[in-house]
């Protein structure tokens, strides 16, 4: 009988040191799996505060450049004011459409019109005229850059390039103008 208690006791001893190594493994693993899981955690919340960093930055950024452009644009309606006088809510009232029509910003009408007009000005030309004719070649330079498939602002340059004598950017746009021409008009 002895043997019989002593081989009990062995096989639950035995079944006991399995138990516990069972629950020690498990619980190993539930201990890693947790660690793994407050890493991710961990790695999810640093994910989310740099997201976060990211759109702040984006909406800071975003504000100062509004805050630039919305400059710039009241600078190009002073000169604009300047260089056209009484003629400017006219070529300003343009300026607003002008996006949509030629593909320039307002800025970039109003600013290319503004360079036009100070050519204009200096030749002699009266700031009603000199309006006009701003208007018509920035909307000739929507035309030649549709055309010519280029940026509006690069045939904007192209021209008034043109106007102060250089005549090759003018050849780019299919714009031939030489003295023997000149002469001949």
């Amino acid at each position: 009988m002895a043997s019989k208690e002593l081989s009990i006791l062995l096989t639950a001893k035995d079944m006991a040191s399995r138990t516990i190594g069972g629950v020690t493994g498990k619980l190993d693993k539930l201990g890693s799996v947790s660690a793994k899981a407050g890493r991710g955690m961990a790695t999810l919340g640093r994910n989310i505060a740099l997201a976060g960093a990211a759109a702040a930055a984006g909406v800071a950024s975003f504000v100062v450049v509004g805050i630039k452009n919305a400059s710039d644009l009241a600078e190009t309606v002073s000169k604009s004011g300047v260089v056209f006088g009484q003629a400017s809510a006219k070529v300003l009232a343009w300026s607003k459409t002008s996006a949509e029509a030629i593909g320039l910003s307002q800025n970039a009408a109003l600013g290319a019109a503004a360079t036009y007009g100070n050519l204009f000005v200096s030749m002699g030309l009266a700031a009603g005229k000199s309006a006009d004719m701003s208007v018509a070649l920035v909307n000739l330079a929507g035309d030649l850059a549709s055309f010519n498939n280029i940026d509006p602002s690069e045939a904007a340059e192209k021209l008034r390039a043109g106007l102060t004598g250089e005549s090759e950017p003018l050849k780019s746009l299919g714009i031939n103008i030489n003295e023997t021409i000149i002469k001949a008009k």
